[in-house]
């Protein structure tokens, strides 16, 4: 309910949520981190780069990674800039401006 709510635009409803008691999925760690870096929670964002970047819980997606921590350091992460410089020197100079024009047009896939 609470993933629900936050979807919805209520993101602090509740830090003790069902699921996370014992061993969790990484299914619903994702979809939290998902949640809160959709509604611009630059420590999500952060977190969501990095998990694409080494392939954590998620397929490694540098161009994604890319832009997640783009918006993170865009919304306040300080991590974040040092994260995106060393991921662009990984990068190729043609997957770096394949990321920069996903930003500039967000809904293509």
């Amino acid at each position: 309910m609470c993933l629900s709510l936050s979807i919805a635009g209520m993101s602090f409803c509740g830090a003790d949520v069902g699921g996370f008691f014992n061993n969790p999925d990484g299914e619903l760690f994702v979809r939290w981190y998902q949640a809160a870096a959709d509604q611009g929670f630059a420590p999500a964002q952060y977190a969501l780069g990095k998990m694409l970047v080494e392939g954590h819980l998620v397929p490694k997606d540098l161009i994604l990674a890319f832009q997640w921590l783009s918006l993170a350091g865009v919304n306040g992460s300080t991590a974040a800039g040092k994260h995106l410089q060393q991921l662009m020197r990984r990068m190729s100079p043609e997957q770096v401006e394949e990321a920069k024009a996903r930003m500039l047009a967000p809904n293509t896939p």
